[in-house]
């Protein structure tokens, strides 16, 4: 069963051969509507054998993978359908080197061939120096006695891109109106002759704050698809 031992550093690098992919796939292939439910999913979602590999995806995967057609996609690990580099570091493939030790969709997984449900998040590094933030799910699923991983996957770049800027939005907007409260509470003191300089101040301070407020105004309204040239 499998092919030859290959060294891992962190999870086992066997896999099946294309003939046990084929079986299983057949054997899952038989659940009343699984293909179809499966396709009805808006996100990707993948069965995985014992050895981690995709018996059965839906058509979602396509949108995370450089792949066209859902044929070439049984028999790969998630981090090779999604091009992690790590994945082509060592001939055992996604699961096998250092960096996955601290992957989320390698212990996820791992999570569930211990029988346990979980999700994490993780970071995945591609080609071109870009990465995929993502968020994934992996559940024990059983069928006919043999173990498999119901997996689920949301990219989720735009949302951990969202929650940066507004981060930085409100450390930006947050200086602005601690300045103008700076130069306030100094006026409210300020002998008459000196009141002008604090004032210019607090009219520079108010306006960095609107038009941080308008700035984040425009990009919200960019990212709802609600923004007029």
């Amino acid at each position: 069963m499998g092919e030859k031992f290959l060294p891992t550093k962190f999870l086992p690098a066997i896999r099946s051969l294309p003939a046990e992919i084929k079986i299983e796939s057949d054997n899952l292939a038989k659940i009343p509507f699984i293909q179809i439910i499966l396709d009805g999913i808006p996100v990707a979602v993948m069965m995985l054998n014992k050895n981690r590999q995709i018996v059965l995806a839906n058509k979602a995967v396509l949108g995370i993978s450089n792949l066209q057609d859902i044929k070439n996609v049984p028999g790969l690990r998630p981090g090779e359908l999604f091009g992690c580099i790590h994945s082509r570091e060592t001939e055992g493939g996604c699961g096998t080197t250092e960096f996955c030790r601290v992957c989320g969709a390698a212990n996820a997984i791992l999570s569930s061939q211990e029988g346990k449900q979980d999700v994490k998040e993780c970071r995945i590094s591609i080609d071109g120096g870009d990465a995929l933030d993502l968020r994934v799910w992996a559940t024990p699923f059983n069928v006919s006695g043999e173990d498999f991983t119901l997996f689920s996957i949301m990219d989720i770049t735009d949302e951990k891109r969202r929650r940066l800027l507004e981060r930085v939005f409100f450390h930006d907007i947050m200086n602005s109106l601690s300045a103008v409260r700076a130069m306030a509470e100094i006026l409210k003191d300020a002998p008459p002759e000196d009141t002008s300089e604090v004032s210019d101040i607090i009219f520079q301070a108010s306006e960095r704050a609107i038009n941080t407020i308008a700035s984040q105004r425009e990009l919200t309204a960019a990212e709802n698809g609600e923004l007029t040239p």
